[in-house]
């Protein structure tokens, strides 16, 4: 009941003009702080200045969508320090992992902002996801999937 009044929360403000952001914490260039969706888009443009895009299965639809996004490796080099080891991505469903750099960096995660090149409501899961670049079509090859949905906060552990 709570997560659901937390979501129908984030939904209004989302309706209200509020721009979508994650949280960012830890071991990080500056103090704690939210980031747009803006700012997470613009880390591309210190690279080729576009999106990167993937077509790629959803775990839970269990169907190909396409995504656009940031490589989470370059978001990752943009806000955190030095030596960075490990990141715990928090949703707003209570999910909470930690990624460590080995598993990032074999996986090459996006920090998706874009589904059908359209932003992620919340209502859909948004504002921001994690998925592969890989698409793998083995049923046991799905559990080692980068998937994360509702990404509230990104903490950089070191």
């Amino acid at each position: 009941m709570k997560i659901n009044i937390l979501f129908l929360l984030a939904c209004c403000l989302s309706c209200f003009g509020f721009e979508d952001r994650i949280r960012i914490s830890g071991e990080i260039v500056g103090d704690p702080r939210t980031v747009t969706v803006t700012e997470i888009e613009s880390t591309a443009l210190s690279g080729n200045g576009e999106l990167i895009r993937v077509h790629t299965a959803v775990i839970d639809k269990k169907e190909t969508s396409s995504f656009s996004g940031v490589l989470l490796t370059d978001f990752i080099k943009r806000y955190g320090v030095r030596n960075v080891k490990s990141i715990t991505v928090k949703a707003w469903d209570r999910y909470v992992i930690t990624l460590d750099m080995e598993k990032i960096k074999k996986f090459s995660p996006i920090l998706v902002t874009r589904e059908q090149g359209k932003h992620i409501p919340y209502e859909e899961r948004g504002p921001v996801r994690i998925v592969t670049l890989t698409v793998q079509s083995m049923p046991d090859q799905i559990k080692d999937r980068v998937q994360i949905f509702s990404v509230k906060e990104i903490i950089f552990n070191r």
